[in-house]
C-alpha cells in the first residue's frame, strides 16, 4: 500500500504538466518539510513510499515547461535555505528526496534547530569539520544508523576523546581538540605566546565533548572562523 497523500493547498494536483510542490511530511514519528518538484500527480510521486507515511501537500505550483518548473524550484531553495540535514537513508523517505527535506517548517518561518560548525584537530587526523546541534538534533530519530554508515559517523558528537578549545570558539563556530594535540602545542619550542595561551586555556579549562548536548557546558571567548573550500567535512 503506498502512503497517505492529502491534497489541503487548495491547488489541483493534475496529472499533467510540471509542477513544484511544498509538502508536510509525518514519518518515523516526527514531522518534515520537502520542497519538491515532479511531472505529472504529486501524489503518484510518493506511490512507492510506506502505508504509514502520511503526507499533506501544502503548496503547488503549475508550470508551461520542465525548465520553468527546474527554475522555481531553484528559487524556492534559495528563497528558503532552512535546515536541510538529511540524506540517504537519515530521512523519511525510503525511494529519494532526503536531501529536499527541512527539519521545520521553513516557508512559514519556522526557525530551524540551532546548528553550529565544529572544528576537530587531532594528530592522528587532518583538521576535520562538520556540523552539531545545540539542542533538538534532528537526526535523532535515525540513531540506528549511527555505525553503519560513514555520513552518520559524526551525526551526534565527535569521534575520540576531545576537549573545546575555548579562546578558538565562537557561538556559531566551534573548536576542539583532543588533549595530545594541545599537549603538543605547549611543549612545542615555537609555539607564539597566543598559541600557548590557548593551549594552556584548553587544557586546564578540559571541557570534554562527547556529544553536541555539550554545548550548554561550552565557553565561547574566541572570533567566528572561516571554513575554506578545501577544507575536510565529514
Amino acid at each position: 500500500m503506498a502512503a497517505t497523500v492529502v491534497n489541503i493547498s487548495g491547488t489541483e494536483d493534475t496529472h499533467e504538466g510540471w509542477k513544484t510542490y511544498y509538502l508536510r511530511v509525518h514519518a518515523d514519528g516526527e514531522v518534515f518539510y520537502k520542497i519538491g518538484l515532479c511531472k505529472g500527480a504529486v501524489y503518484k510521486r510518493y506511490g512507492k513510499e510506506p502505508k504509514k507515511t502520511h503526507l499533506e501537500i501544502l503548496k503547488i505550483w503549475h508550470h508551461p515547461t520542465e525548465s520553468a518548473a527546474y527554475q522555481h524550484e531553484e528559487k524556492l531553495f534559495k528563497d528558503f535555505p532552512g535546515d536541510r540535514p538529511y540524506i540517504g537513508q537519515c530521512g523519511p523517505f525510503r525511494f529519494g528526496g532526503n536531501t529536499e527535506t527541512y527539519s521545520h517548517n521553513v516557508m512559514e518561518g519556522e526557525p530551524s534547530p540551532h546548528r553550529f560548525v565544529v572544528r576537530m584537530h587531532s594528530l592522528d587526523d587532518l583538521c576535520l569539520h562538520t556540523y552539531g546541534y545545540s539542542g533538538r538534533n534532528p537526526k535523532r530519530v535515525y540513531e540506528r544508523l549511527d555505525g553503519q554508515v560513514r555520513y552518520m559517523d559524526y551525526a551526534f558528537g565527535p569521534k575520540g576523546l576531545y576537549v573545546q578549545v575555548p579562546k578558538l570558539s565562537h557561538p556559531e563556530t566551534v573548536t576542539l581538540a583532543t588533549r595530545d594535540y594541545i599537549q603538543e602545542h605547549l611543549d612545542g619550542g615555537a609555539a607564539t605566546k597566543s598559541t600557548k595561551e590557548w593551549a594552556e586555556d584548553a587544557y586546564f579549562s578540559n571541557i570534554k565533548v562527547k556529544t553536541w548536548e555539550d554545548y550548554s557546558k561550552m565557553r565561547f571567548e574566541g572570533s567566528r572562523f572561516y571554513v575554506g573550500p578545501y577544507e575536510i567535512w565529514v
